[in-house]
């Protein structure tokens, strides 16, 4: 028997080889050529492709080598690469999430049809003409969120407000794979945790200081956990047990869910994704609850599961995303002077050339920061990211090859 790893990041963030080594199978991985340098040898087999987002090869050379090895399980790490492997899976006749349940998470539309019959959903509609844009603007009126069903770090995210902006919009003609739903006014808000067996094993709420939109003004996402005393903590607590009841779970999962909170009171959902969460959710499940959701989640998908041994910690603690400026970066600190950053991590290469932020995803430093209210945390999070910018060196004239 052998595993097959899907998998785009590297031996040092997924170590598959120490993770599985309890199964007694052949690890069997097709990553990204970039990283294949990063795993070391306690694989069966490894290759390597280009373009792994879109190269069609990962499924046909999954498809030849289960010919000669014999899959008990398919793994997947990135939230990219669910599809796909829901495909293998039902295409291979090998257990895990399938295609019905894959779908319902990647796929805005699917996901909000299953979740309206147990929480609130905006009003949405697939986009397939112009016409759909037309008549959702006829019964709901600006202003409106365009995007893709299947998007994720509100890359071609857009809000329109008005005639204006959608005449520019429609210019680009952009209308399949998207979908058009109305604008919800208020605040979001987050629900990670991990599911197992039909039960949420542990979650916490918390709230966007900057959402996923924060990188049109130059900023970036930025998430601070909730206090047990904030009026809205059982309340999304509570939101997710339902909504994870409409949901078709797979059997172990990491989730991360965005749920606006309105001006009157109400709670919406905006999405949630069967995955961990980006930015530094999986960091502050481990700092919060001493689980690596990752880990996990890999462990989960091979039948490895395990009672979680659960240390709750009693401080508050949140990540923030310190953008890129436009420039040449010359130097970054490697270092930090505060004891209440307890993670700090260079996502950024000296050289790299900066010309805009172009998603949500766009950093050149992650922090976690520790406190004992939100306040405190969110005024730690704004001081580490002005330090961090202050002293970083960046060569504002230059040019591209």
């Amino acid at each position: 028997m052998a595993i097959l790893l899907i998998n785009r990041f590297s031996n040092e963030k997924i170590p598959f080889s120490e993770l599985l080594k309890d199964s007694q199978e052949e690890l069997i991985l097709l990553t990204a050529n970039e990283q294949i340098d990063t795993y070391d040898k306690g694989y069966a087999y490894v290759e390597g492709f280009n373009n792994f987002d879109n190269n069609a090869q990962v499924e046909f050379r999954a498809i030849e080598l289960s010919k000669s090895y014999n899959f008990s399980s398919i793994v997947v790490t990135s939230e990219y690469d669910i599809n796909r492997t829901a495909r293998l899976r039902e295409k291979l006749g090998v257990q895990g999430q399938g295609i019905r349940s894959a779908s319902a998470f990647r796929d805005k539309i699917i996901m909000k049809e299953y979740a309206q019959a147990v929480v609130e959903v905006p009003n949405f509609r697939r986009i397939k003409t112009p016409f759909d844009i037309y008549d959702f603007l006829s019964d709901y009126g600006f202003p409106i969120v365009i995007k893709p069903i299947d998007g994720s770090g509100s890359i071609n995210t857009y809000i329109l407000k008005d005639q204006n902006e959608l005449n520019i919009f429609l210019e680009n003609g952009k209308f399949q794979g998207f979908e058009i739903e109305e604008y919800i006014q208020g605040d979001m808000y987050t629900v990670d945790g991990l599911y197992q067996d039909g039960e949420v094993l542990f979650s916490w709420p918390g709230r966007y200081v900057n959402d996923c939109l924060s990188f049109h003004d130059g900023k970036q996402a930025s998430n601070v956990q909730l206090a047990e005393s904030n009026p809205l903590y059982n309340r999304l607590q509570q939101f997710i047990q339902e909504l994870i009841t409409s949901m078709p779970m797979p059997k172990v999962t990491p989730f991360h869910a965005e749920v606006f909170h309105t001006s009157d009171n109400r709670l919406v959902l905006c999405e949630i994704a069967s995955r961990t969460g980006g930015g530094c959710m999986n960091e502050l499940a481990q700092f919060k609850f001493g689980v690596n959701l990752n880990h996990a989640w890999v462990q989960g998908q091979c039948g490895l599961v395990s009672e979680l041994n659960l240390v709750r910690n009693d401080k508050i603690f949140g990540f923030v995303q310190i953008p890129p400026r436009k420039g040449k970066l010359l130097s970054i600190p490697k270092e930090v002077p505060f004891h209440w950053v307890v993670n700090y991590q260079i996502r950024a290469e000296i050289g790299m050339i900066n010309d805009s932020i172009n998603n949500s995803a766009d950093k050149i430093a992650v922090s976690v920061v520790e406190g004992k209210t939100e306040e405190e945390v969110v005024a730690r999070m704004d001081l580490i990211t002005k330090w961090v910018e202050d002293n970083c060196i960046w060569e504002t004239n230059w040019q591209y090859i």
